[in-house]
C-alpha cells in the first residue's frame, strides 16, 4: 500500500471512529442511560484499535516504532501524528508512567478515563486494559506480553460528578508540551527529539539525561537552554545559552521570545557528584600570630594549612588536630603573598623587601637560599601547573618594581625577566595552556608564551581598563592549584606517594573535554579600580568579549568557580556579584555585608561561596539561591583579610586583623 493511500485510509478511519464515539457520548448524555457500547467502544479504545490495525497494514509508516522492550514513542518521521495531535507517548523508561495523549473531544476522553474502558464505574482507567492495549500496539507476536500493569497513568484522572462540566474540563486540562533535544557541550545530539511537558523541572530533566546516557549512577547536570535545534548551535552566540535554573515554562516566559511550538536544545554539563556541606560553626581558634594574618591557604590535598602575615612568620598547621606544626622564621618584613606548589611538597612566600623564600611543608625548613632579584616588594606568586611540569620547579613572581620573574626553585635563581610594564605588576597567573599572564597598574595585561626551553615571548597585550588592575582570575585556576587531587575522589598518586604529571594531565584533559569546544577552555576575568570587570579569551583574542559593569566602587578580588560555571567578584561597595562563567553575563548581587568585601572563595563543588569582609564576618551563600546568605559566621573581633576553603570541602579557614586563625566546619 502506497504511503499516500495509507495515510488517507488511516485519517478516514480515525475520523469515522471519533464521530461515532461522540455520537455515542451524546446519546448517553441525552438519554441518561449507559449504552451497551458506551464503555468499551469509547474514543480511546477506537484510536488504540486503529493504531493496531495501522501497525499490521504498514509497520514502517505507522508512526509507532519498536524500541526498547520497556519504552516506545512516536516515530520522529511521523509528521501526521504531530499535526493532528492524535498520537501516543508511552514512556516507561524515562518517567516510569504511562502517558496517553489524545487529540479528541475532551469530554469523551474524560468519560473514557472515568469509566475505565470496560465499565465498572471506577475512577481510573483499568491497568490491565491499558497493559493489553500497549501489548497490542507493540504487536509482538513472537514475544511474551510485557507486564505494564505495575505502572499507573500519569496525571489526575479523577472525575467529580458534582462539579460542572467546565470545572472538570479545567481540572483535567493537560499540561502544554514542547519539543526538546538534548546535546553535549560540544553540540553533539544525544537521543531523539522529545515531546515533554513544558512545566518539567530541572531535576526531572536531569533524570532524562541520565537515562539517555544509561548512567548506572545518577549524575547531576547543569543544563543550558538554547532556542533552536542542534544544527543551529554552531552559529549561536554564547550569550544565547542560558543556564536553566527553573522549570522550562518559567524560563520560556522569562525569555519572552519562545512559544510551545519552539524547538529547544538543552546542553548538559556534568557537575560534581559530591556535595559540600555548608560550614556553620567555629570549631577551633588558633592563636600564634602576633600581627594581622594576611594569607591562609590549604595544601592541594587539603591536609595542611599555611598562614602568613604582618609578624614576618609563616606557620604550618595540622588540619586534623588543629595544632601548629612549624613556625618558619626568616623574613624581615610583612609576608605579602604565598603559594603552594601543586605537588604539595613546597610552599613559597614573598615579603615587602622583595625576597622570596621556599619552605619544606613537612619539616618546616627553608629550602635553598632566599631568592633575591626584585628591587621592591613582592605582589604575587604563581607556580607552573603539575600537568605541564611534573618536577614543580618553576615559579613566577610579580613585583612593585614593574617586572615579573620566572624562577627555577631547584637552582634558586631567576631564569627570565619579563619586562614591558611601566608600573607595578599587581598580579601574575600561570595558566593551564602554557601561557603566563601579568597585570599591572599601567592598566594593561600582558600574555606570555613560556615553553620548557627558550625565552618567554610576548604574545599579546590586553587593553581596556581605565584604571589600575587589581586582580586576575582564570577558569583553570582550581585545576592548576589542585593538580591530581580531585574533590571526593582523593588523589591519583604513584606507588611512592608522589603525584604524577600523567595523572594531572589526564584530569586536566578530561575537564577540558567535558567543557566542550564552543569556546576556549581557559577564560580570564580582570577587575580594576575603574569599578568594572573585563571578560577575556586570552588564548585567542586580544580584545575583551564583555565589559562587566555593576559595582559602584573599586573591585578588589574575584574568582572562578572550580567547574568554571560562575564568577564571583568582591568590591569596596560592600557587594558581591555573581556572573556567568561562560559568557560573563550578570546573574545576581549578594546583599548582606556592611563593610568592604575583601575576598571570595568557592567550595570545591561550586555550589557554595564564602565571602570575607571588613565587618568581621564571613558569609556562606548558595550559588543557585543567592537572595540571602545561608549562614553568617561571626567570631572574629576585627576585619577578616584572608579566606580559603579546603579542597576536600570539609573546612573553611579564615585569618583576621585580630591575629587569630579560625577553623569552621559543618
Amino acid at each position: 500500500m502506497s504511503r499516500a493511500l495509507f495515510s488517507a485510509f488511516r485519517e478516514w478511519m480515525i475520523k469515522l471512529f471519533i464521530y461515532l464515539s461522540i455520537s455515542v457520548e451524546w446519546f448517553e448524555a441525552s438519554s441518561g442511560t449507559q449504552s451497551a457500547i458506551g464503555g468499551e467502544w469509547s474514543a480511546f479504545y477506537f484510536c488504540c484499535q486503529v493504531n493496531v490495525l495501522c501497525n499490521k497494514l504498514n509497520r514502517t509508516n505507522s508512526g509507532i516504532q519498536h524500541g526498547d522492550a520497556r519504552s516506545f514513542r512516536v516515530h520522529e518521521r511521523s509528521k501526521w501524528y504531530r499535526r493532528r495531535r492524535l498520537h501516543y507517548i508511552i514512556s516507561l523508561r524515562f518517567s516510569r508512567r504511562i502517558i496517553v495523549e489524545e487529540g479528541m473531544d475532551e469530554r469523551a476522553l474524560k468519560k473514557a478515563r472515568v469509566e475505565g474502558i470496560g465499565g465498572g464505574g471506577k475512577d481510573e482507567i483499568s491497568k490491565s486494559f491499558a497493559a493489553s492495549i500497549m501489548n497490542d500496539m507493540m504487536d509482538d507476536d513472537d514475544e511474551e506480553d510485557i507486564d505494564y500493569a505495575d505502572f499507573a497513568l500519569d496525571g489526575d484522572l479523577s472525575y467529580n460528578k458534582s462539579k460542572s462540566v467546565d470545572e472538570n474540563k479545567e481540572e483535567t486540562k493537560e499540561a502544554q508540551r514542547v519539543v526538546v533535544h538534548f546535546a553535549t557541550m560540544d553540540g553533539e545530539a544525544v537521543g531523539p527529539r522529545m515531546d515533554i511537558p513544558v512545566n518539567s523541572s530541572t531535576q526531572q530533566l536531569e533524570k532524562v539525561v541520565n537515562e539517555l546516557l544509561n548512567n548506572d549512577e545518577k549524575v547531576p547536570y547543569a543544563l543550558y537552554m538554547h532556542d533552536g535545534d542542534v544544527a543551529s548551535l554552531s552559529s549561536a552566540k554564547e550569550d544565547s545559552m542560558k543556564e536553566l535554573t527553573m522549570s522550562l515554562e518559567e524560563a520560556m516566559k522569562a525569555r519572552g521570545n519562545m512559544s510551545a511550538e519552539s524547538i529547544i536544545t538543552l546542553r548538559f554539563q556534568p557537575l560534581s557528584l559530591y556535595k559540600v556541606q555548608p560550614v556553620t560553626r567555629c570549631t577551633d581558634t588558633l592563636p600564634g600570630h602576633t600581627d594581622a594574618i594576611l594569607h591562609v591557604s590549604f595544601s592541594p590535598d587539603g591536609t595542611q594549612l599555611a598562614s602568613g602575615g604582618g609578624d614576618t612568620t609563616v606557620r604550618f598547621w595540622d588540619v586534623q588536630t588543629c595544632t601548629p606544626l612549624h613556625v618558619c622564621k626568616g623574613h624581615k618584613h610583612h609576608v605579602l603573598c604565598t603559594a603552594w606548589a601543586p605537588d604539595g611538597k613546597r610552599f613559597a612566600s614573598g615579603d615587602k623587601t622583595g625576597e622570596i623564600r621556599l619552605w619544606d611543608s613537612q619539616k618546616g625548613n627553608m629550602v635553598g637560599r632566599p631568592m633575591k632579584s626584585h628591587r621592591k616588594w613582592i605582589t604575587s606568586l604563581s607556580w607552573e601547573p603539575l600537568h605541564a611540569n611534573g618536577a614543580c620547579e618553576r615559579l613566577i613572581s610579580g613585583s612593585k618594581d614593574g617586572t615579573a620573574r620566572i624562577w627555577n626553585v631547584r637552582l634558586g635563581r631567576s631564569m627570565h625577566t619579563l619586562t614591558g610594564h611601566t608600573d607595578s605588576v599587581e598580579c601574575v597567573k600561570w595558566g593551564g595552556e602554557g601561557l603566563v599572564y601579568t597585570a599591572s597598574r599601567d592598566r594593561t595585561i600582558m600574555v606570555w608564551a613560556v615553553g620548557s626551553t627558550g625565552s618567554p615571548k610576548l604574545v599579546r597585550t590586553l587593553k581596556g581598563h581605565a584604571h589600575r588592575i587589581n586582580a586576575l582570575a582564570l577558569s583553570t585556576d582550581y585545576l592548576c592549584r589542585t593538580g591530581v587531587f580531585e574533590y571526593g575522589a582523593g588523589g591519583n598518586v604513584a606507588a611512592d606517594g608522589k603525584p604524577t604529571q600523567k595523572a594531572a594531565l589526564e584530569r586536566y584533559n578530561k575537564a577540558k573535554k567535558e567543557f566542550g569546544t564552543s569556546m576556549p577552555f581557559e577564560r580570564m576575568v580582570s577587575c580594576s579600580d575603574d569599578y568594572t570587570l573585563f571578560f577575556w579569551h586570552p588564548t585567542t583574542e586580544k580584545k575583551p568579549l564583555l565589559r562587566m559593569t555593576g559595582h559602584v566602587q573599586a573591585v578588589t578580588h574575584l574568582s572562578f568557580s572550580p567547574d568554571g560555571r560562575y564568577i564571583a567578584s568582591a568590591g569596596f561597595d560592600k557587594k558581591v556579584k555573581i556572573w556567568d562563567g561562560r559568557s560573563g553575563k550578570f546573574i545576581s548581587t549578594l546583599h548582606g555585608h556592611v563593610g568592604h568585601v575583601y575576598m571570595v572563595c568557592w567550595a570545591p563543588d561550586s555550589r557554595l561561596l564564602a565571602t570575607a569582609s571588613k565587618d568581621s564576618t564571613v558569609k556562606v551563600w548558595e550559588a543557585r539561591n543567592p537572595k540571602k546568605a545561608k549562614h553568617t559566621l561571626s567570631g572574629h573581633a576585627d576585619e577578616v583579610y584572608a579566606l580559603d576553603w579546603s579542597p576536600n570541602g570539609r573546612i573553611v579557614a579564615t585569618g583576621s586583623k585580630d591575629r587569630l586563625l579560625k577553623i569552621w566546619k559543618n
